[in-house]
């Protein structure tokens, strides 16, 4: 990771140089590099974050930052939360599930070549296990928790505590199997 962030702080600089001739040029992070901030982000906080990265250009004016580059008014050449921000789309509000991925999903795990490993299969499901990476840190399981809503992402019921308590499954211990 920090070859990857200094790769990025170098190529920001000369980004910044050869500005000065050409304005059309534009500048791209690097995907981990973005990732990982905001897992640090996630994890330690704002204040952390703004620890590392300080105000780039503090006091410099609008174009003295693009005309010359002082490395004693930097730490570590990080992308702001504005940049970050721009990484993720929107998404839908609404219940349900987007019928296309799910139908692209499908077809690379049940066709000829998709050898996928199934936790359950009989007559009426095919259980498969799904990870998702959402940070840079670790693999989390493929059921998200929107925090906005405060629910469980393509579900159509709440699937809150209550719910879970109250519902006892038939067969205890079939997942165990």
């Amino acid at each position: 990771m920090f070859c990857i962030l200094l790769k990025n702080a170098v190529s920001y600089v000369d980004w910044l140089v050869r500005r000065e001739e050409n304005h059309s040029l534009q500048f791209q992070w690097d995907n981990e590099v973005l990732q990982f901030l905001e897992s640090l982000e996630y994890h330690g906080g704002r204040k952390v974050v703004n620890l590392l990265r300080e105000p780039g250009h503090d006091g410099e004016g609008r174009s003295s930052a693009v005309s010359s580059f002082d490395w004693t008014k930097w730490n570590w050449l990080l992308p702001g939360k504005t940049t970050r921000d721009k990484m993720y789309s929107g998404y839908s509000t609404e219940n349900g599930i987007y019928t296309p991925l799910l139908q692209s999903f499908l077809q690379l795990s049940s066709g000829p070549d998709g050898d996928m490993l199934t936790l359950c299969e009989d007559s009426t499901v095919k259980i498969i296990p799904v990870a998702l990476a959402k940070d840079g840190m670790q693999l989390k399981p493929g059921l998200i928790y929107d925090t906005r809503q405060g629910k469980l992402i393509g579900s159509t019921l709440n699937l809150d505590y209550n719910y879970i308590k109250q519902g006892e499954p038939d067969n205890v211990g079939y997942d165990k199997e």
